[in-house]
């Protein structure tokens, strides 16, 4: 069998290169392909609405620090959340109108950014059980945003629950609590602000 000459022996050398240099940029397409399509499932924020009590309720530190410094410590929160029910009373066929506000405390302009469209929420609860969650009816996209609350001002987020739960039944009357949670992220915190609840009554 006749050896391959000095040409061709070049010619296979740079075939093989190429073959491995190709293979090499396939594994590293897929590689960060696989990186974008993790972070898809980010869009749908709940986490946090079922904590906490008291007033500009924020969610309890995950490392159980109580401030300071650390890995967990959530810096001290620089505005205060609020949510407003309009009627507080609810007939039957009515609606009620939320309103959560974020009002800027301090005395410096506050930045909170948004990695969703998704920039607050509300939930009815009877008990510790959610009967009606706002975005849950919500297309929720990846997008980011900002919005900067001046000394004092004040972002108001608005939503209409008819009086019916997640599955489009009418709710029995009784006593329920409405939450809001503000989930834009404010300097040197992770974690979102959640309003006090606000009582609502159900009436026959």
């Amino acid at each position: 069998m006749n050896e391959p000459r000095h040409g061709e022996k070049g010619h296979l050398l740079l075939s093989f290169t190429a073959i491995i240099a190709a293979a090499a940029l396939f594994l590293a397409v897929l590689f960060l392909g696989w990186t974008h399509l993790a972070g898809v499932g980010r869009a749908t924020v709940t986490d946090g609405l079922d904590r906490g009590t008291g007033s500009a309720i924020e969610p309890p530190d995950q490392s159980g620090a109580s401030g300071g410094s650390g890995t967990g410590a959530q810096a001290t929160v620089p505005v205060a959340v609020t949510v407003d029910v309009n009627p507080s009373r609810l007939g039957s066929g009515e609606s009620a109108t939320l309103t959560l506000n974020i009002r800027n405390v301090t005395k410096e302009p506050v930045t909170a950014t948004f990695r969703t469209s998704l920039e607050a929420d509300f939930t009815v609860e009877s008990g510790n059980r959610v009967v009606w969650q706002w975005s849950r009816s919500r297309e929720v996209k990846l997008e980011d945003g900002r919005a900067v609350l001046q000394p004092g001002q004040t972002l108001s987020f608005k939503a209409v629950w008819d009086g019916r739960d997640d599955s489009g039944r009418v709710v029995s009357p009784g006593d329920y609590a409405v939450k809001g949670v503000f989930l834009g992220q404010l300097p040197g915190r992770t974690l979102p602000v959640i309003a006090e609840p606000a009582p609502i009554v159900v009436t026959p």
